[in-house]
This record gives C-alpha cells, sequence and structure tokens, in this order.
C-alpha cells in the first residue's frame, strides 16, 4: 500500500482506509471483537440485532467477512440468548366485558399473595 500498489487499500493518517474511505479492522489482539462489542453492548444502543449492529459497523469500519463475524457474535452473546423474545408465541385476544348498566353489577377480584408482611 506504500508503494501505491493496492487497488482498494491506502494509506492515511496512519490508519489503512478501504472500500469508501472505511477504517480497516485487522485481526490483531482481539481487535474485531472489541468493535462488535463496542457497537452491540452500548448503553445508549441496547443490544440491537444482527442487521442494526452490521449497518452501525459497516458506517465507518470493514473487515473480510464482517456479516459472518457479526452474526456468530450476536447468536453466541449470553445476554441476547436469555432475553431473546419468542417471535412465534401465540397471542390471544382480550375478552372484552359488557358494560355494566348498575353500579356494583360487576365485581373483579385479584389475588396477590407473597407479600411481605408491614411493620404495622
Amino acid at each position: 500500500m506504500k508503494e501505491g500498489k493496492a487497488r482498494r487499500s491506502w494509506i492515511e493518517d496512519d490508519l489503512i482506509l478501504t472500500k469508501g474511505e472505511h477504517i480497516y479492522v485487522p485481526p490483531h489482539d482481539n481487535l474485531r471483537q472489541e468493535v462488535m462489542k463496542e457497537s452491540h453492548n452500548s448503553k445508549w444502543l441496547g443490544h440491537q440485532g444482527i442487521h442494526r449492529i452490521l449497518a452501525l459497523i459497516r458506517d465507518s469500519s470493514y473487515w473480510p467477512h464482517l456479516k459472518d463475524d457479526v452474526e456468530a457474535y450476536v447468536k453466541t452473546h449470553l445476554v441476547c440468548q436469555q432475553d431473546k423474545i419468542d417471535q412465534g408465541a401465540h397471542v390471544e385476544l382480550l375478552e372484552i366485558f359488557p358494560i355494566p348498566e348498575r353500579s356494583w353489577e360487576i365485581v373483579f377480584m385479584d389475588f396477590i399473595v407473597g407479600l411481605p408482611t408491614s411493620e404495622r
């Protein structure tokens, strides 16, 4: 690259730029893993899905097989697997009760158990 023989990459300010001036992330010292971690585990973004994290990383960075790495990272992230929402869950419609014609015609009661005893 320093000799200008590379077609898709070049060096600028000691950074390797490639494909639309994206920073090339080399596979050294778990650097790619850290980029994915910062993009996925951010307090501000919350654990976004594969497509959102991939788009976020692609805005500024590039490395070969980026999509495969992001998919593997998100699919094996423990917090995401524990909090995963079942997309196939069946949702029941709410039951609509008739409107009462007079006060106290219909009374509902919820039983709450297992509450701690108060000091009073």
